[in-house]
């Protein structure tokens, strides 16, 4: 993922739908694994918002986010 000032986090179901940088991604709530990502190539770096999320969706999706993240690291120091 490339670095980016904000990061903006959904969650929908099983998936976690997090945009940083210009780009979009897809992951698998449980594992953190990217499912899909899209670069919005030409929409620039811009900070990305999910329309009709709740505060409380929010802040599931970011805790989500960030327990995902560390199962990752984990994984990949393994």
């Amino acid at each position: 993922m490339k670095t980016a000032s904000f990061m903006t986090v959904l969650m929908a179901g099983d998936v976690v739908y997090a945009g940083a940088g210009g780009e979009l991604f897809c992951l698998d709530g449980a594992s953190g694994r990217i499912i899909w990502k899209n670069r919005l190539k030409g929409l620039g770096n811009g900070l990305i918002s999910f329309a009709g999320a709740s505060t409380v969706e929010v802040a599931a999706a970011m805790a989500a986010a960030q327990a995902a993240a560390m199962a990752a690291t984990t994984a990949a120091a393994t």
